[in-house]
């Protein structure tokens, strides 16, 4: 077949395209594309590339969220070492303050600008 110069096709290659697919989807189970339509065919590399890079950004998601309980977990066990040192917090207290230093260093991993810009 001669190659496409961007001309449009009439109604006889249609037809080709038809009788081919007719032919080739019924042996090996083939899809036709959509009739009249200007898409072209993504390379499969294009395809990959793009589902690796929603892999990443999923990853490195996950990672920051693990970071973010290691760190609570972490903050945790001071406040409870502090806590048993001395005595002064309740175990409500210990729970509260555990709960806002969490919420406090997941936010600052969500956007790591914000904690360059606050005062001390």
């Amino acid at each position: 077949m001669p190659r496409s110069s961007g001309k449009k096709r009439g109604a006889p290659y249609v037809a080709l395209q038809d009788d081919l697919h007719a032919r080739v989807s019924s042996r090996y189970g083939l899809g036709r594309g959509e009739k009249g339509s200007k898409k072209k065919h993504q390379a499969i590399y294009g395809v990959k590339a793009a589902e690796h890079a929603e892999w990443l950004a999923e990853k490195e998601a996950q990672r920051e969220l693990d970071e973010a309980d290691r760190a609570a977990a972490q903050m945790e066990a001071d406040i409870e070492a502090m806590g048993s040192r001395d005595g002064t917090l309740s175990e409500a207290g210990k729970r509260g303050h555990a709960v806002r230093m969490r919420k406090r260093s997941a936010r600052t991993l969500t956007t790591p600008s914000s904690s360059s810009t606050r005062s001390a």
